[in-house]
């Protein structure tokens, strides 16, 4: 054989062989679903899994190598190892009457003949062997003691039938007393056909490269889409708190830049609810004496609706009262807006109020 895709080649002498008895033509899984029996004399490194599934060689007598290292086994033999011996339990598949319900029923092989197939499958694959080189295994930890090398190559023979089971030849030839006679040879017997075929892999930088993007992108394709039909979707009622919880609308900075751009000294609160407090309380934080329980119920009501608007962009449990855009003409967004604006205009100084108004975002009041 020879893989020009990995750059392996070689014959059978090189590697451990084995004869696969299928309960069927073409099973999905070698290994769980066919007994297994090793070459008698075939040289080659088995995997430890495959060890432990090899049955007991003696069933085919015949099976071995000879001198030259060939593998050989008998007609017989190799015949009891194909589904149609183990379906109907024959001892001898070429001299049996077959049962009725097939299409040569009362009949034997031997009379009405057959097509063999004789698949050799190489393969070197196996779970969780991805073969990885030692300069990616010393980065993995623990996990490197789980993955392991890549299967050694080995070689499964597999008979089967094909459903059609008659198969025979006709010669016609000339005798010397033609055109008087001729004469008509009729062949019956097992005609063999040898198929190679199999699944060799090895380890590529490319292609691991071309998987890795390759699940990345469905990765995010996928995420996309949830984010879309979620967040998105124009027919469902909770699409905007899910886009509020997902993404976490924050303020907008051109307050705080207008602010941190021509403050008067160092800056010990960006919030006018944080400045209001500070103003009431000691260096010890303590409240300040004869302000115990005095606040207006103006500045009241603008901490309540500007702390309302802010645990709303947290938690979306009013979304309509987060105000995410602050262009919302709703009272709550025009006092929260105020409330800030106010905050800046006292913390720069009135004399700029001319300058910051045009550049402030968002709305200072209700329309005329």
């Amino acid at each position: 054989f020879e893989s020009t895709s990995t750059g392996l080649h070689g014959n059978q002498k090189q590697y451990a062989g084995f004869l696969g008895k299928c309960e069927s033509n073409h099973p999905k899984d070698i290994q769980a679903e066919c007994q297994i029996f090793a070459v008698p004399g075939s040289e080659g490194e088995v995997a430890e899994e495959d060890s432990a599934i090899v049955g007991n060689s003696s069933e085919f007598p015949t099976l071995g190598q000879t001198d030259e290292g060939a593998d050989t086994i008998s007609v017989h033999d190799l015949l009891q190892a194909t589904p149609l011996a183990i379906k109907y339990n024959l001892s001898n598949v070429l001299d049996a009457i077959l049962p009725d319900e097939m299409e040569i029923g009362g009949r034997t092989l031997r009379d009405a003949g057959g097509t063999l197939i004789l698949s050799i499958d190489y393969g070197n694959t196996g779970k969780m062997r991805p073969g990885l080189p030692d300069s990616i295994m010393q980065y993995l930890g623990p996990l490197a003691s789980v993955l392991k090398p890549i299967k050694p190559i080995t070689y499964v023979y597999r008979p089967y039938f094909l459903p059609a089971y008659q198969f025979r030849n006709v010669v016609n030839s000339r005798p010397p007393t033609y055109p008087k006679e001729r004469v008509v040879e009729e062949w019956h017997g097992i005609q063999v056909n040898v198929l190679f075929h199999g699944k060799l892999v090895a380890f590529d930088f490319n292609e691991l490269l071309a998987v890795l993007t390759t699940s990345l992108t469905l990765l995010a394709a996928s995420v996309l889409m949830v984010d879309m039909f979620a967040c998105y979707n124009p027919f469902s009622s909770v699409a905007p708190k899910y886009k509020t919880l997902k993404f976490q609308p924050s303020e907008d900075f051109t307050n705080f830049f207008e602010l941190d751009a021509h403050k008067k000294g160092p800056l010990k609160s960006t919030t006018p609810s944080s400045a209001l407090l500070l103003s009431k309380l000691t260096e010890a934080g303590k409240v300040k004496p004869g302000y115990e329980g005095k606040i207006s119920d103006e500045d009241l009501v603008k901490l309540l609706n500007f702390y309302e608007m802010r645990l709303n962009r947290l938690d979306a449990m009013d979304v309509e009262c987060s105000f995410q855009e602050s262009t919302e003409t709703d009272p709550r967004n025009y006092n929260a807006n105020n409330y800030i604006h106010e905050f800046v205009f006292q913390t720069v100084g009135m004399e700029k109020r001319e300058m910051l108004v045009p550049k402030l975002n968002g709305l200072t009041g209700p329309p005329a």
